[in-house]
């Protein structure tokens, strides 16, 4: 039920109205009708609440930090193993590394199932052998009832050089539909 407006009764000692049973009665069911769009209201509200906050909306991440890239071919640096329901899913990646060697390039793939397909390969050629690099990674993607297994990979261009991962974040956000 949805509230109307409400005409309040303005009360003077000694003057009309009058406190009888019809006035109080009117007050009765006002204070009801409030009491029970309250209720009502409340619930909906921390339905809604549950929602946008995130309870129990799914949201799962790992985190890896200082890892040293051994080698010019791809290797594992961060993996998320998940159990997940159907729907619309953003995949993000958040990470920050540093090359020892100007204008040599690293690269980074990921996969989603487990290193069955793998995305293209992207690089970032480094400028100066003393940068300490940030990249952030996202896109959406419909998934359905069943595991995720997100594999992130990196590699260097040369055997020689070094290669740190800082820190690596692997975030799988479900998005309210």
């Amino acid at each position: 039920m949805a509230l109307l407006s409400y005409i309040k009764t303005l009360w003077v000692n000694g003057q009309a109205p009058a406190r009888n049973e019809t006035n109080l009665n009117k007050q009765e069911q006002g204070i009801y009708d409030v009491t029970e769009e309250t209720i009502t209201n409340t619930s909906a509200i921390e339905i809604l609440n549950d929602r946008v906050d995130g309870i129990p909306r799914d949201y799962y991440y790992n985190k890896t930090i200082g890892f040293v890239v051994p080698a010019e071919t791809f290797v594992e640096a961060g993996r998320l193993t998940q159990v997940i329901t159907a729907g619309t899913w953003e995949i993000k990646f958040s990470f920050t590394f540093d090359y020892n060697v100007s204008g040599k390039s690293a690269f980074f793939r990921f996969s989603i199932d487990g290193g069955a397909t793998w995305t293209e390969e992207f690089r970032k050629e480094i400028k100066y052998g003393t940068d300490h690099v940030p990249i952030y990674y996202s896109y959406p993607s419909v998934l359905l009832d069943g595991q995720i297994d997100i594999i992130f990979q990196a590699r260097k261009e040369a055997a020689g050089d070094m290669m740190n991962i800082s820190f690596l974040d692997i975030i799988l956000d479900k998005k309210l539909n």
